[in-house]
Order: structure tokens, then C-alpha cells, then sequence
């Protein structure tokens, strides 16, 4: 089907050229021509970029983390977790991958500066995993043996701010010590940057540090468990989610506690859907001042 028509663009041309002493209303109509074609243009161009902003955002987030968070309801420990991560992959075209995660706080210092960070452990393959393509591709350098052993992977912003850099080492003390005779003694460990990455987060640039999985455990006594289990799905789409961690309560059971990405990160993401409301608010009322 044809979008020119002769029929209307005559009737445009019409309205729009000035007859004989008709010119004042034909600049009249050029101005209202432009205003709207201006107040569209704000409108689409705006929406544009605050719809891009958002997918770009939730691109970063569920780059790090999963689209459902699997946890024990009752422990802060997840025991025999590699049953439970063949049950969440097994027969569920959805479900990319499942990766445990250790995670906890601790206290890094470097020669006489120290800063509170987050440490994240998790498998050398989990790692590397095409859907932490967020991480990899802002990895320096990308090397298999920079996550493995005693090395970890800092932050961009992290490093700056303590002058870290490939290849030095640093201390990690945790809060959860062993106990003693004259108390409970936290744990620490020296361990070697093996990479940096920057991911343009300042959240996750400043404060998060990776590492193996099995030293992970070890340094926050977690033995043979993790903390949770990270989900990873094929879409974003919250329908989805809402589908897998509704069939992944059915196929785990109740001692199991599931978190889909939109709660974990509610807050954030209403604060969005607010500011997209007010934005098409104004940007409407724009177009009706031109029109």
C-alpha cells in the first residue's frame, strides 16, 4: 500500500500556501505545523532515550546477577546445592544457566588504606559465562588463569581509589572469625589481583571483588554450601520470570526461597516507572501548548 496520496497532499499544499490576502493565517499555520512537529519530536526522541537508558540498565544489573535468586528459607546456608542446580536447569528450555554464589562483606586493606567491599564467589566456568557478557567484556586482561587460585578480579574504581593494579596483593579480613580461647579472631587472607574490570556501574566498579568459588568458601567457612543460587534466563520479559519462579516453587519445594530480579531491585525500578510517567506527562502537555 502506497503512502502517497495525491488527493491529500493537495489538500495539505492547499492549506498550507498562502492565498490572496491570506498570507498572515498561512504563517499562522506554519507556526502550528512546526510546534507539533517539534512537540512529537521531544516526545519520541525522549521516550527513546529514557527506554534505552532503561534496557541498557537492566542489561548491567541481570549481567551480574540472576533473574531469580534461589535461598534456603530457613539457613543462611544452601547444602547439597548441586542437586538442587540440576533440578532448576533440568527440562526448562527457559533457564540458561544456574550458578551458586557465595557471597559476603569483608574489609580489604592495601598498605595503610582500607575500604569495606563485597566479595562474590563462584565457579571458574560460571565466571566466563557468555551471561556475564557484561563482565567479560570489560575484563583487563581476559585470561582464564587471572580467576583461578588465590587471584580475584577487582573494580575499575576500586583500584583507583587504593591504587591496586594487576599483579598486586592485598588482604581480606572477614567478621565471620573462628573462635578462640580469648574470643572469636576474624579471618584473613592475602590474595593477588589477577584482573580489573569496569563495567560503568559505580556500585559494582567500587566495592565488588570476585573469586573462586572454593576459596570463597573456605575464607567465609562455608565448607560444602553456598548462600544462593543465581538463575539465569533466556528473556527479561516479567512474565517469564513470574512463570519460572512460580514452576521452580513447585519443583523445589518450601524450604526453598525464591526472588525474582523486579523485587530484589523494587525501589530502584519504581523510582523509573515514575519518572517515565511524569516525563510523558510533560511532554504531553507540550505537544497540546503546540497544538
Amino acid at each position: 500500500m502506497s503512502l502517497w496520496n495525491p488527493f491529500e497532499f493537495f489538500v495539505a499544499w492547499r492549506y498550507l500556501r498562502s492565498g490572496k490576502g491570506e498570507a498572515f493565517v498561512s504563517v499562522i499555520t506554519w507556526f502550528s505545523l512546526v510546534g507539533i512537529a517539534l512537540g512529537v519530536a521531544t516526545l519520541i526522541i525522549v521516550m527513546s532515550v529514557m527506554n534505552g537508558f532503561r534496557a541498557e540498565l537492566i542489561n548491567r544489573i541481570l549481567g551480574l546477577n540472576g533473574h531469580v535468586s534461589v535461598s534456603h528459607a530457613l539457613s543462611p546456608r544452601l547444602n547439597q546445592y548441586n542437586d538442587a542446580v540440576v533440578l532448576i536447569e533440568e527440562g526448562n528450555k527457559d533457564i540458561k544457566k544456574a550458578i551458586p554464589i557465595v557471597e559476603g562483606q569483608a574489609l580489604l586493606q592495601y598498605g595503610r588504606t582500607t575500604a569495606g567491599v563485597v566479595v562474590r564467589g563462584m565457579a571458574k566456568d560460571d565466571f566466563y559465562h557468555q551471561q556475564l557478557s557484561v563482565l567479560n567484556s570489560n575484563l583487563m586482561p581476559i585470561d582464564f588463569k587471572a580467576f583461578s587460585d588465590n587471584r580475584v578480579v577487582i573494580g575499575e574504581a576500586l583500584s583507583q581509589r587504593l591504587g591496586l593494579d594487576i599483579g598486586d596483593e592485598l588482604t581480606l579480613i572477614s567478621p565471620q572469625g573462628r573462635s578462640t580461647p580469648f574470643g572469636t579472631v576474624p579471618n584473613s587472607a592475602r590474595y593477588t589481583v589477577g584482573a580489573i574490570f569496569d563495567i560503568g556501574m559505580h556500585e559494582y566498579d567500587s566495592s565488588f571483588i570476585f573469586m573462586p568459588l572454593p576459596v570463597a568458601q573456605r575464607f567465609f567457612g562455608y565448607r560444602n554450601a553456598v548462600q544462593r543460587i543465581d538463575v539465569y534466563l533466556n528473556t527479561h520479559l516479567s512474565e517469564t520470570t513470574d512463570r519460572i519462579e512460580e514452576n521452580l516453587y513447585l519443583i523445589l519445594g518450601p524450604e526453598f526461597q525464591l526472588r525474582s530480579w523486579q523485587r530484589l531491585n523494587s525501589s530502584f525500578f519504581n523510582a523509573l516507572k515514575v519518572e517515565r510517567n511524569v516525563m510523558f506527562l510533560i511532554l504531553t502537555l507540550i505537544i497540546l501548548v503546540a497544538a
